[in-house]
């Protein structure tokens, strides 16, 4: 039994050195450091269009493995958000966040894209322990979703609005009383629009073009109001990201600028560095990643 307990103090040393050798937090550094908790869509969660289909076909087949797929989780990039920010923290990562996810609607068979809502994230966190006296940081993005389900289409700007703040504010709460010395953090969207009722829907060849389509401007201001107030209510910082991802800060997939500049990308977009269409950039991951950071 001593040899025993000997070689194994030896090889879980070796895995520290080893780990601290890569710059990833060991297993006593992250128990020691705590842990962070992504919340939200497909903005945080990045996915390609391969890692969506793989998972949905994991999930009907569970013997078909793909290296992107974790068991009970949605469709997450190698590099998204979530581990650009543990990485930089050094906290271990609880990553919830699902391409697709609403605030406030009810995942349904009549939906675009098969999805969660937040509160069901929440649930699983709270399920597994992830929020807890030792979760040092959290992040929100969630919202955009809402606004394209068959089931919204005919509610009023209102009472989206009250939806929208009655749910995810019952979210906050139940995240901070589960997680009393977490940073909680609500994150905004980057500006799809050219600053003004038009949006980008091509990046090509070092062009850009500009379509006229006000409703993506509209929505885009009904969330980003709707974040801002939620997260007064709960006393949760906002960062909002149209203010920082736009034409006037020379950082926008709606620019004809280097990819390595640009955070968003057009919806179809020849930038080579982005997983989704009108998402982030690598780039835009990583800016995104120092500005959740920088609450910890």
């Amino acid at each position: 039994m001593a040899k025993l307990s000997r070689k194994w103090a030896v090889l879980c040393a070796s895995t520290m050195m080893f780990g601290a050798a890569l710059g990833v937090p060991t297993f006593a550094q992250a128990e020691e450091s705590g842990n962070y908790v992504s919340f939200g869509d497909s903005i945080p969660s990045n996915p390609t269009i391969l890692d969506v289909v793989m998972t949905k076909v994991h999930n009907k087949n569970p013997q078909v493995q793909w290296p992107t797929v974790q068991e009970g989780r949605c469709a997450q990039g190698e590099d998204n958000v979530g581990k650009r920010v543990a990485a930089k923290t050094g906290l271990s990562l609880s990553d919830y966040s699902c391409p697709g996810a609403t605030a406030y609607t009810a995942p349904g068979p009549q939906d675009a894209i098969p999805h969660n809502q937040f509160s069901q994230q929440v649930d699983q966190a709270l399920a597994e322990g992830a929020l807890n006296a030792n979760t040092k940081l959290v992040s929100v993005i969630i919202g955009v979703n809402d606004t394209y389900q068959p089931a919204n289409q005919n509610r009023s700007q209102e009472e989206r609005n009250n939806l929208y703040h009655a749910e995810v504010t019952n979210q906050l709460r139940r995240i901070k009383q589960a997680a009393p010395n977490a940073k909680v953090v609500m994150v905004g969207y980057p500006d799809e629009t050219d600053g003004g009722n038009y949006t980008c829907a091509t990046n090509l060849l070092g062009m850009t073009s500009h379509w006229y389509f006000p409703f993506v401007a509209y929505y885009q201001d009904e969330i980003r109001a709707q974040q801002r107030e939620a997260a007064a209510a709960e006393g949760v910082p906002f960062l909002d990201m149209v203010d920082e991802i736009n034409v006037s800060k020379a950082n926008s997939g709606c620019l004809n600028i280097d990819p390595s500049q640009r955070y968003n990308a057009a919806i179809f977009d020849d930038g080579g560095l982005h997983n989704l269409a009108g998402h982030l950039t690598g780039p835009g991951n990583e800016y995104y990643a120092e500005r959740i950071s920088s609450y910890y």
